[in-house]
């Protein structure tokens, strides 16, 4: 398992930092596997049981002081999603270490970094319901501070992995990471769209975006009803 999660972390960093080489980790991240569901809601907390697994990062001074995951290990097929998913949490406050990467980025990205099926699980709960109350305008998601209750965090994470989707499909992953720091300075989301990639700010990026995503509904529904004919 150390020799997996090396490989992946050289991965995950080539894609989104850009290094061919992944460096040393000082701390380390230490790596826990619960073998069951109660001792990982014993560490966590009650509610944790919803997940499976759970980063923590803490920062102090412009460095990463602490690095740690934990998982279940009792679910084989959720902890193939779970381990890159939370693996890119750490290696992205890498490049945050001296502030919180927003919400949105942060989920996307890892979202992003999970099995292909439950990316396209994901993406079905919450375009199936694209019209009705409960999704995030862009400008609300980009705003996110504190985690959505839980009727609205499917259509969270979805939207999240979505628009990042979107945005590194414009450029690349590098200049996804560069647009996310420019937006931390003047003008914001705004200034950080039109510097980076040329989308006159967030109300042109979800005219944009919202037409790909009904593109996306409409081509998997024609493609359900020629599957449902034959």
């Amino acid at each position: 398992m150390g020799d997996v999660c090396e490989r992946l972390r050289t991965h995950l960093t080539a894609q989104w930092i850009g290094a061919s080489d992944a460096a040393s980790w000082t701390p380390q991240c230490e790596l826990v596997f619960h073998p069951q569901a109660s001792s990982y809601t014993r560490f966590l907390g009650a509610g944790s049981e919803q997940s499976a697994g759970c980063t923590t990062v803490k920062l102090n001074g412009g460095k990463v002081a602490v690095r740690r995951i934990d998982l279940r290990a009792d679910s084989p097929q959720r902890l193939a999603s779970a381990l890159p998913h939370e693996l890119t949490h750490v290696i992205v406050a890498d490049v945050f270490a001296d502030r919180q990467i927003p919400r949105w980025a942060d989920e996307g990205v890892a979202v992003l970094a999970e099995a292909a099926n439950r990316q396209e699980v994901l993406a079905n709960s919450w375009q199936n319901t694209i019209s009705r109350d409960g999704l995030f305008s862009v400008r609300e998601l980009l705003n996110v501070q504190v985690y959505p209750d839980v009727s609205r965090r499917g259509a969270f994470y979805g939207q999240s992995a979505s628009l990042v989707r979107f945005l590194v499909a414009q450029g690349t992953p590098d200049q996804f990471v560069r647009f996310v720091r420019r937006s931390f300075g003047a003008g914001g989301y705004d200034a950080a769209l039109k510097d980076v990639y040329q989308i006159d700010g967030v109300a042109q990026l979800e005219t944009l975006w919202v037409d790909h995503v009904r593109v996306l509904v409409a081509a998997r529904t024609s493609h359900r009803a020629i599957q449902h004919q034959n």
